[in-house]
């Protein structure tokens, strides 16, 4: 509950003053009295001067209590023609029924932000006027139901009034009844918010038949505008403001004008919230009653009435709701007093008690703890003010605006679609990658706050204490728990570039205007911040720059086939397999540089760059349809050899080449009758950018080749690689394809698996060599070519072959093949001699196969 103290109004503080003044000592502060001189600066635009204001000294007759001329059209002077004189602006008509009418509209100029507190005319009605009529017709000011004051902008045609502005309801006092000049002043000071304005008389009467006479503003010509809406006369009814037709002549020393009093900044009451907003971690606002001061007479008491919308109330939990400021008790002791008026409405009293008087300056008054009742944009209003001096003197002052307060309980809906993607080309020299950013934005949101967290452990990751992050449930937790906070996140496409290298997954809260913060967003999957395979800035082992090229190729082949322990200095080449064989997924180390490794390098070779876009592929028809399939077989293999005798057998691929990417073969052999000589990549191979490494092992060969970049393709199927054996002894060599494995550019698997398609990195076990269904005489390899081409020919059955080259006037060159061969696939290399072992000059080339009934010839060329 609100615990309220007892209500005084201002009304009890009116007598407590008095009460005040009799039992203890005031300090009397005297009104003060200034003088206006005219300035040196430009005539305003109703003919009056700007004027400079001087401290208190003399006393014009027309002293005004703490004021300063904001408008001076001159001082009043006396009448110099006695009575009315063509330069007057009156009024004198016989009014024939009630009428309300305007009179006379005077042209003026103050400064922008200036507070009016009265206004002085110069002006007579009734019998006080020297108009004869008034004589004539009698008449007494009681006969006017009101007189009052109407503001207009100068928006009209001509400058003249344009919009009405405000009818300012105030009390006339006469200052000199002699010269007829009155002050007029208002009930509410008024703020100006513009500089030109017209001020009009308006004037009400009941009677009939009656004729009197209102006089205002003696003025230059150009001065005078008349208001004939509503006006009676024998002419009958006009509308709209004119000239005043009987200005002239008139003296341009004679300007009876009038003048504007007030304040060049008005002294406010202004509520002020300490937040924007209240939400469920904010219940509670603070709201400031400030008042801010134009003028040092000393303030003793106030009482200020305000009210909250129906979406706002006083917070229930932080009594008292309504405390006192600084304003007034830094002064001396107070009496401070809260009433609830009802329907939010409250009243708050304070006044000094005792000395010293009053306060000079501005400060807090009050404040108001205000809590949310409904979510929207609700106003604390300040409906009255009343300031009161040291003799119980009203200070003028005005009302400022409402301060809005947004009740917002509601958060932004949580992202669920934030990606992360990095970044392949523009990324500079520095080894590290952008990463791209993306996600929808909330309607409501209005900043995003992205935390990014890392793997950890590069490059080894999950060698070491690694591992995906734990989702955090809010940025505090973020915070506590390793995440760091993503600087100049200011909505989707932002691009974070991690200085250090790791695997980063992401994280996404939003927040509204008033601060409530959504849940957590999907955290992404990780993202590389580096390229797989730049190990190298061609100088630094193991500091990348950016790009896969040569250098990067070449560091991998200097270590080609090593085994790593944890924490090796050559675990940067450790970078296959990852989790889904991409080469934008986490390395899961195998602690091997090998195939693993090298088909990364090869995917990424030439195809992320510093600059420009990243190439499309060429001439691979497997972006979008899904990998190829294709097979590996090993050459034909003479079923005994003799001691001494070299054997080179080739390795064939047969499918989808042009897709192929990289091939693995593990070849073995009887370690006991053939010793490996040597292994190369096929001459087809020569002109295109590729990684060959033969790693031989006891009783085997580890084949590893790749094109070098996925725009690198192969034309079509043939040999790969040529592996040389030599005899220890006679017998059966029986090598065989124990181990293979085919990869895509995207190194998917392409392996014939006749049991379905396989999985992913699984690996084949022995290929058995399916027998040709026809004889087949196939292209040479590569063709054009220098100096050696690989031929291939298949058998459905064993049978006599002779394969024999010839040159292009039919004479014989050379004989490859001469006797029983089994059936299956074969392939024999041509080096470009003749059978005396000479080399053949440049020329077109015909070779023909004869298997038994059947015959084939095709033709190539030798370029040197």
């Amino acid at each position: 509950m609100v615990r309220w103290r007892p209500f005084v109004n201002l009304s009890v503080l009116k007598s407590l003053a008095v009460l005040l003044a009799m039992t203890c000592i005031c300090l009397a502060i005297p009104s003060q009295v200034w003088s206006a001189t005219a300035s040196a600066d430009p005539p305003l635009a109703g003919g009056g001067e700007r004027l400079s204001i001087e401290e208190p000294g003399s006393d014009d007759g027309i002293g005004f209590h703490a004021a300063q001329l904001l408008f001076d059209s001159g001082t009043p002077v006396v009448n110099p023609y006695g009575t009315c004189g063509s330069c007057y602006a009156w009024s004198s008509t016989y009014y024939s029924s009630p009428t309300n009418f305007d009179l006379t509209a005077r042209a003026v100029e103050v400064p922008s932000g200036s507070m009016a507190t009265s206004i002085r005319l110069w002006w007579a009605y009734g019998d006080e006027g020297p108009h004869p009529n008034s004589a004539n017709k009698g008449g007494v000011p009681a006969d006017f139901s009101s007189i009052a004051i109407d503001l207009y902008d100068a928006t009209g045609p001509g400058g003249s009034p344009g919009t009405h502005l405000a009818t300012l309801p105030g009390t006339w006092v006469v200052l000199n009844a002699a010269q007829h000049y009155k002050e007029y002043v208002l009930d509410t000071p008024y703020v100006f918010t513009g500089t030109d304005y017209f001020i009009s008389l308006r004037a009400e009467t009941a009677q009939t038949n009656y004729n009197a006479t209102l006089l205002w503003l003696m003025c230059a010509p150009d001065d005078v505008l008349v208001d004939y809406e509503n006006y009676d006369s024998s002419a009958g009814n006009t509308g709209g403001w004119a000239d005043y037709p009987s200005l002239s002549p008139c003296p341009n020393d004679q300007d009876f004008g009038g003048q504007i009093l007030g304040f060049p900044t008005p002294t406010v009451v202004e509520p002020t919230a300490e937040s924007e907003c209240i939400t469920g971690d904010n219940p509670c606002n603070e709201v400031e009653f400030e008042l801010s001061r134009s003028d040092d007479t000393d303030l003793r008491a106030f009482s200020v009435t305000f009210h909250l919308e129906s979406g706002l109330e006083l917070c229930v939990d932080v009594p008292p709701s309504i405390t006192e400021g600084t304003l007034l008790n830094s002064i001396g002791g107070t009496s401070f007093q809260v009433i609830d008026n009802g329907g939010g409405s409250y009243t708050v009293d304070c006044a000094i008690l005792g000395i010293p008087c009053g306060a000079t300056t501005g400060g807090l008054m009050f404040s108001a703890e205000v809590a949310g009742v409904t979510d929207g944009s609700w106003q604390v209003v300040v409906d009255e003010v009343l300031l009161r001096d040291c003799d119980n003197a009203p200070i003028p002052s005005v009302v400022g605006s409402p301060e809005t307060v947004v009740v917002d309980t509601q958060a932004p809906v949580a992202v669920s679609d934030l990606g992360a993607a990095q970044i392949k080309t523009g990324n500079g020299g520095d080894g590290t990658t952008g990463i791209l950013l993306t996600y929808s934005e909330p309607g409501d949101a209005a900043s995003y706050d992205v935390y990014r967290k890392a793997y950890g452990d590069y490059p080894e990751y999950d060698d070491g204490s690694g591992a995906v992050p734990s989702a955090p449930s809010d940025p505090g937790d973020a915070v506590a728990n390793g995440w760091t906070q993503v600087a100049g996140v200011s909505g989707t496409g932002h691009v974070d570039e991690p200085a250090t290298r790791d695997f980063y997954y992401y994280v996404l809260f939003s927040a509204d205007d008033c601060g409530n913060v959504s849940a957590a967003s999907n955290m992404t999957g990780g993202t590389l911040n580096y390229h797989l395979g730049d190990v190298s800035d061609g100088t630094t082992p193991g500091s990348g720059d950016n790009l896969v090229d040569a250098a990067d190729v070449s560091l991998l082949g200097a270590h080609y086939g090593i085994t790593l322990t944890h924490n090796d200095s050559f675990n940067y080449l450790d970078v296959g397999p990852t989790t889904d064989y991409s080469v934008d997924a986490r390395p899961t180390t195998d602690n091997v540089v090998g195939f693993e490794d090298l088909i990364l390098f090869a995917i990424n070779y030439g195809e992320v760059a510093l600059d420009g876009v990243r190439p499309e592929l060429a001439g691979r028809p497997d972006a979008e349809s899904g990998p190829g399939t294709a097979e590996l077989v090993v050459g034909p293999v003479a079923g005994s050899v003799a001691k001494g005798q070299v054997l080179e057998i080739p390795v064939l691929l047969r499918g989808d080449a042009a897709q192929v990417q990289g091939i693995r073969a593990v070849l073995s052999y009887d370690g006991t009758l053939l010793a490996h000589e040597g292994s190369e990549a096929a001459g087809r191979l020569e002109g295109l950018p590729h990684f060959f490494k033969a790693l031989p092992r006891a009783g085997e060969v580890d084949l590893n080749l790749a094109l070098l970049g996925r725009e690198t393709a192969l034309a079509d199927e043939g040999a790969v690689a040529i592996v040389r054996f030599r005899a220890l002894r006679s017998g059966d060599p029986a090598v065989r394809l124990t181990e293979s494995t085919i990869r895509d550019a995207r190194n998917r698997e392409m392996l014939l698996d006749p049991e379905g398609p396989r999985r992913l990195g699984d690996r084949a076990a022995a290929v058995e060599v399916a027998l040709p269904s026809a004889f087949r005489l196939g292209e040479a390899r590569p063709n054009p070519f220098n100096p050696r081409t690989l031929i291939s020919f298949d058998l459905p059955e064993a049978v006599v072959v002779r394969l024999a080259i010839y040159d292009a006037s039919g004479r014989l060159v050379r004989t490859l093949v001469d006797g029983a061969m089994p059936a299956g696939g074969h392939s024999v290399e041509w080096d470009g001699t003749d059978d005396a072992g000479r080399k053949v000059g440049t020329g077109v080339f015909f070779y023909e196969m004869r298997a038994g009934d059947h015959a084939s010839q095709k033709r190539m060329t030798l370029l040197k």
